[in-house]
């Protein structure tokens, strides 16, 4: 995704949870700003550009791939329009996914047996061994073809599935799933459908990163009605579904993470040893960053500083977002070492600012 470039540093802050307003900016936006050389090339605007911001947001199941696409291009040292992390954007794999779960519902709503719907999917081409059949047998286990509830409900998943399969996803809904809902709203005024309803608004920005599970628990609010209301608590939108964030995805957090030490690193000639706090693979993926960002320049240190409080206001807010929810001692323990690193990573002044500077580009 190409997006359009910012041509002052005070319009990208404005775009990302930083704010528009220069007097709520922290220090490390302000060591930032003082590291901008005076001549900027215009590649190095459109890589700040693609960076974290609304729009690239840390609940968009292609994040972690988003970043690392940033760091490449700063490596590379030109623009390298980012194709992964915008809002709308969907994985391959999860669309897929999502074909699998409506073929599956029509089977079931046409009757089909288990075994039919499997040969079915089979010819068509449209199952994965083990995924398709893992999904047919929870949606056959799950609903029963006596049950109105089940039939109707299912008639509505499959629809809206089909609407958001067949429509680019937009940052502000997919009017005609909007439209969808409100018209079973009027079939169906019922406590069930008011709340399964206006929990398929998922599918209208079915980018996040939990979406499968999301699926999961609509399948099973519609099986089990009477408990709807609990299945249904963690189908959130957008960065409201980072309340989950470490029972669904510890693994985002730890990638990110993993990402900000590496830049870090490079940026402050860090000695080797500095990624053991991070798990194994991630701490791999952290010691190689410095090598992808090659030697360093003015203007690549300023994207590299750009790019640590980019980050680290998205973990922030992730972070913030996660603490509202109760959590089990093992995803605390999780937040703990997450808070713990993200202190570790300052923007000094004193180290980074170069009065220099200023007359390079």
């Amino acid at each position: 995704m190409t997006t359009t470039a910012p041509r002052s540093l005070q319009e990208f802050w404005a775009n990302t949870p930083a704010g528009a307003d220069p007097g709520q900016w922290d220090d490390e936006i302000q060591v930032v700003n003082a590291m901008q050389p005076r001549v900027v090339p215009e590649w190095a605007w459109q890589v700040l550009a693609d960076f974290p911001r609304w729009g690239f947001e840390f609940c968009n199941q292609n994040w972690l791939s988003g970043l690392d696409e940033c760091v490449a291009a700063i490596g590379i040292r030109e623009p390298r329009p980012r194709s992964f992390g915008s809002c709308g954007s969907v994985h391959p794999a999860i669309r897929v996914t999502m074909e699998e779960w409506y073929y599956g519902l029509r089977c079931w709503l046409s009757g089909l047996s288990l075994g039919e719907a499997q040969v079915r999917m089979q010819r068509q081409g449209q199952a994965r061994d083990p995924d398709m059949t893992e999904t047919l047998a929870r949606i056959y286990g799950a609903l029963r073809p006596e049950n109105e509830l089940h039939r109707r409900s299912a008639t509505i998943f499959a629809e809206v599935l089909a609407l958001a399969l067949g429509e680019p996803p937009r940052k502000d809904g997919v009017p005609a799933i909007a439209s969808a809902r409100a018209f079973y709203a009027l079939e169906n005024d019922t406590p069930f459908f008011r709340l399964f309803l206006g929990k398929l608004a998922v599918l209208e920005r079915h980018c996040s990163y939990h979406i499968v599970d999301d699926l999961h628990s609509l399948l099973n609010a519609m099986a089990y009605p009477e408990h709807a209301e609990a299945y249904l608590e963690n189908v959130q939108l957008c960065n409201d579904s980072l309340r989950g964030l470490f029972a669904v995805d510890p693994g985002r957090v730890e990638g990110t993470l993993a990402y900000l030490l590496g830049v870090t690193a490079w940026l402050y000639d860090w000695p080797e040893g500095q990624m053991d706090s991070l798990p194994p693979a991630r701490a791999i993926l952290a010691t190689r960053i410095p090598g992808r960002l090659r030697v360093q320049d003015p203007v690549s240190r300023w994207l590299a500083a750009a790019f640590i409080k980019a980050v680290k206001l998205w973990l922030a807010r992730a972070l913030q977002i996660a603490r509202t929810t109760s959590m089990r001692e093992t995803e605390r323990q999780r937040l703990r070492r997450a808070d713990a690193i993200v202190e570790r990573v300052r923007l000094n002044a004193g180290e980074l600012v170069r009065p220099s500077w200023a007359d390079t580009g």
